[in-house]
């Protein structure tokens, strides 16, 4: 739990960054920070748990790892989920499977006023 805590967090971190920053320098941000260790990599910040339980639903690493960064980028201003989805897609060079865009659409639904 205490990791969950230091996730979300986490995710309240730098969201001023979008107020203060143009749209172009938001993207180049999040696609400098989505890889190899950056602040967008959760995938280095998670535990090597097998499964993450969040609002009743339970997601992979992979996964929950994509959750989170659907709810950073949506702080960081991201518009749309399709439109995340679309820059994870152009940042990994790769489609996102369904249960990919699944976890990344729940976690840019994440709203952490409700918590």
């Amino acid at each position: 739990m205490k990791a969950l805590l230091t996730i979300l967090l986490s995710l309240l971190t730098l969201s001023a960054f979008s107020q203060n920053s143009g749209f172009d320098d938001t993207v180049k941000y999040i696609k400098e920070q989505s890889v190899d260790g950056g602040e967008l990599d959760f995938t280095k910040k998670l535990d090597n748990q097998s499964m993450y339980l969040y609002d009743g639903i339970a997601y992979s690493k992979k996964d929950y790892a994509l959750f989170l960064w659907g709810a950073k980028v949506k702080l960081l201003g991201i518009k749309s989920k399709k439109e995340a989805i679309k820059l994870r897609e152009e940042i990994t060079g790769k489609e996102l499977t369904e249960p990919e865009k699944k976890a990344l659409s729940n976690g840019f639904a994440f709203d952490p006023n409700k918590q």
